[in-house]
């Protein structure tokens, strides 16, 4: 497998794998999330809306651009909430709230993230349906992300978010 940074360049090869990866090499992995200006810099360069995910516990730690733009949050009113309560999922305004409630069982947005922070696998065009919060009540969404890991931490792209 071929990887190349995203953020130097650089690359290297495992003949096994003919595939190419675009993560962060150990060195700009170390010197983009040590500090919060170069990662907010490296995820507004990210073209989808982009929710940088901590493992544990799994909470949002800042979001780019299109994420801010996408649900009108700023990277301090999205830092320390769940996905659900950035997305605003029914789910994540019930009493065990978002990852605790029973719905959130089997949220393939939530099992994504937590095989891409375990295995470092990343995943890709993982598709599902939300009840989102909008000023005419609750209405359902289609929602597509993808995952990638950096560092100890997970990249949640949203590639698609429409209500249905």
């Amino acid at each position: 497998m071929k990887k190349a940074c995203r953020s130097c360049g650089n690359s290297t090869q495992t003949p096994q794998v003919q595939n190419v990866t675009h993560g962060l090499c150990p060195a700009c992995t170390e010197m983009i999330l040590g500090n919060p200006d170069r990662l907010q810099s490296f995820l507004n360069k990210i073209e989808v809306p982009t929710l940088l995910m901590q493992s544990n516990p799994r909470l949002v730690v800042t979001a780019n651009h299109g994420a801010q733009v996408l649900f009108g949050k700023s990277p301090a009113q999205v830092s320390g909430l769940r996905g659900g309560q950035v997305f605003e999922c029914r789910h994540s305004f019930s009493e065990a709230g978002c990852g605790l409630d029973e719905n959130c069982l089997n949220c393939t947005i939530k099992e994504a993230v937590i095989e891409t922070l375990t295995t470092g696998v990343s995943q890709n065009e993982v598709q599902t349906v939300l009840p989102i919060k909008t000023p005419h009540g609750f209405e359902a969404y289609g929602v597509s992300i993808a995952t990638e890991r950096i560092g100890p931490s997970a990249l949640l792209a949203i590639r698609s978010f429409t209500r249905i």
